[in-house]
């Protein structure tokens, strides 16, 4: 990477273009980052939810359950709700229970004359649910149920697929807002406009880059919605404080050599000693989360640390090879338009910053403080219960005349594949497998 930074010294107007280039075709593949998520999925490997989960997909297959709530006048629920139960029924995958069924499952579905629900019963995968099917049991329900009757279709495709939308939407809502106070931030803190604007495109270009990566991420592994999120957070975090760290370097190179005020000849020299520390540093970080990720129990975590370490490579790539060729172009340019900040301020920073010189004079005892203050900031996560896996979690509850019984024998005539793991015997006692995580 430090040739390339070298090359982008040498041809800087070619860097630059190509990096806008780059940014801006992912920025468009990542207008499709939706299409590319997968669903919330976060059961644990080798516990006892993921083993009562594979044992129910085994037996009967997989399933998701899909409740539809109708409300409105008695005499238009009558009208509209079977109209619905037969539109859903005439799915191949998919099994219905309502309220309009004979028996104690219709009552229990019907709890008052202006409210009815529908279960559907889709044989289908989480994924496929969250990908196609869910939206097409919407557009049913949505043809079938007008007027005064309003439906409410929920379950866990449902919230999956709400609140993967929120995420990306507030996740754009949020750099939106970000990139401009960045850009006011940087204003206060450096006084060079031209330098606060080419740091704040420099984040933000890599963090809407990373929609872009994500979304390609997501057609190789499945890939969740908060990583996305903390990946492009990521980039921007990276791309702006890595590449502030260079400019400081290169503007002290600069002044040093004022006689000659050779702005390639400082980049070379940045990119030498602090674009080398920080390739260092990028790919320690780097490498910790690749560690990470191959220990990571679930899909959540493991997209999320294959997300952040893409972006964190957008970002340290952007501060080492990107902005050495911003700064060369601009040169004695960068601080064009520059101001002096109010005398007060400037004396409470240097009386902020004026302890920097102990602390590199004292850097072992210091650097020892500092560690263990973290350290004693860390000791509660010792009490962090994360569920350890137990024998003997699963146990079998007896439950007379219990009210599901009614609901059993409802899905059982609806057809030939059950769904439950729960079963009736003839004394009115049923057995439920409740197994869960310790």
């Amino acid at each position: 990477m430090l040739r390339l930074a070298h090359l982008s010294i040498r041809r800087p107007a070619a860097a630059l273009i190509a990096w806008i280039a780059v940014v801006f075709a992912l920025a468009v593949v990542g207008l499709g980052i939706v299409g590319s998520l997968s669903p919330s999925i976060t059961t644990v490997a080798g516990t006892q939810s993921s083993r009562a989960q594979h044992l129910a997909e085994s037996r009967f297959g997989p399933s998701v359950l899909v409740p539809v709530l109708l409300q409105g006048p008695a005499r238009s629920l009558d009208r509209q709700g079977p109209a619905l139960v037969r539109a859903l029924a005439r799915r191949s995958d998919t099994r219905v229970l309502s309220a309009w069924d004979g028996g104690e499952a219709g009552e229990q579905l019907r709890p008052t004359p202006t409210a009815g629900m529908v279960v559907a019963s889709v044989a289908q995968t989480p994924e496929r649910m969250v990908e196609t099917t869910q939206a097409e049991i919407e557009r049913t329900v949505s043809a079938e149920v007008s007027g005064s009757v309003r439906a409410s279709v929920t379950g866990t495709a449902a919230i999956d697929r709400a609140l993967r939308d929120e995420a990306i939407e507030a996740s754009r809502r949020g750099l939106a807002w970000t990139v401009p106070v960045l850009f006011l931030v940087l204003l206060v803190l450096l006084r060079a406009p031209v330098v606060a604007l080419a740091l704040t495109l420099l984040g933000g270009g890599t963090a809407f880059a990373g929609f872009g990566a994500m979304t390609l991420l997501g057609k190789a592994m499945e890939v969740d919605a908060t990583a996305v999120t903390l990946a492009s957070v990521t980039g921007l975090a990276l791309g702006v404080g890595y590449g502030l760290l260079f400019y400081r370097r290169w503007r002290t190179e600069v002044l040093a050599d004022a006689a000659h005020a050779d702005a390639a000849r400082a980049a070379a020299t940045a990119v030498e000693t602090t674009g080398r520390a920080v390739l260092i540093g990028g790919t320690a970080l780097i490498v910790s989360l690749a560690l990470a990720t191959l220990i990571a129990p679930t899909q959540i975590l493991t997209s999320l640390g294959v997300g952040v370490l893409l972006c964190a490579g957008l970002g340290v790539g952007a501060a080492v090879v990107v902005m050495p060729a911003a700064l060369v172009l601009v040169a004695d340019r960068s601080h064009a338009l520059w101001f002096a900040a109010p005398a007060p301020a400037l004396r409470a920073w240097e009386r902020m910053v004026g302890g920097g010189g102990s602390v590199v004079r004292h850097a072992v005892p210091v650097g020892a403080a500092a560690t263990a203050v973290l350290a004693v900031l860390a000791l509660p996560l010792s009490a962090l219960d994360t569920g350890r896996r137990r024998s003997g979690s699963c146990r079998l509850t007896r439950m007379r005349g219990s009210p599901s019984s009614g609901l059993r024998a409802s899905w059982a005539r609806a057809g030939p594949r059950p769904t439950t793991s729960s079963s009736s015997r003839a004394t009115g006692r049923s057995q439920t497998r409740r197994c869960y995580d310790n």
